[in-house]
């Protein structure tokens, strides 16, 4: 099969789109590499994404005719002279598009697999750097640009949900942190978003209970603020989280509480 450089890239455009996906699941900003680098990633999955509709062709070759709706031959125009081939795609071929929609969409799936082999550390390049790493008694980095991100995944990955959080700064006092219930943050904003809010020295005896469970930090060494996370499970969190309201509403209403 011998296609036009201008048929090529329509072919390899769905790369772009696994490249989405693939920016979207990985922990390094991928964004912040160079414009290069990150067209050698579009075309690398784009080329996959030709290699698998190739499997899917050869899997429905038991149906040669329902095989040619999903074929890389179906990409190639018929009966059109060299440097017209996005002339025929423009015009339309129900087998061109149906073979085309399937290479977007094995392009988005060869994205995922990818970011999810790269996370999980599965491909060669990241076992053998691993290997001469321990060989020279090296700490094994990872590409992750959120410290954050990566003791969530971490913390969840072994069943702890964040939960209480306390914020506070290196240089002030921790009697004046804030404490307050996980919800979300923003990595590009460098963002919390607490809720069920307090100071420490509001709720001292939550700050006590907190300062006696195990936690996970984190510091920022540019600004020096401290985040602690509460390192319990999810049943560990519900129970916290019901002895701390009891305690707001024995301090709101201390009469009607039981």
């Amino acid at each position: 099969m011998s296609i036009s450089f201008p048929a090529l890239l329509i072919y390899l455009l769905p790369g772009f789109l696994g490249l989405w996906v693939f920016k979207s699941i990985v922990q390094e900003d991928i964004d912040k590499r160079s414009e290069s680098t990150q067209i050698a990633i579009a075309l690398l999955l784009g080329i996959s994404a030709i290699a698998s509709l190739f499997l899917v062709n050869f899997m429905l070759g038991f149906s040669p005719r329902f095989a040619e709706y999903f074929s890389p031959d179906a990409l190639q125009p018929k009966g059109v002279g060299n440097g017209h081939e996005v002339q025929m795609i423009l015009t339309g071929d129900m087998k061109f598009w149906t073979s085309y929609i399937t290479l977007c969409f094995l392009a988005l799936l060869c994205g995922a697999i990818s970011a999810w082999v790269r996370e999980k550390g599965f491909g060669l390049t990241w076992k053998l750097s691993d290997a001469v790493n321990r060989r020279l008694n090296r700490w094994v980095s990872r590409p992750c640009e959120s410290g954050m991100r990566a003791l969530i995944d971490e913390m969840r990955e072994k069943g702890h949900e964040p939960s209480l959080v306390k914020v506070y700064s290196l240089i002030g006092s921790r009697e004046t942190a804030l404490m307050g219930w996980w919800d979300g943050y923003s990595e590009k904003d460098n963002e919390l978003k607490l809720s069920f809010l307090e100071c420490c020295d509001a709720a001292s005896d939550l700050a006590k209970d907190f300062d006696l469970q195990t936690r996970r930090c984190l510091v920022n060494c540019d600004s020096g603020i401290v985040i602690e996370f509460l390192d319990i499970d999810e049943n560990q969190a519900a129970g916290f989280e019901e002895y701390a309201k009891g305690m707001y509403r024995k301090k709101v209403h201390p009469r009607g509480a039981s």
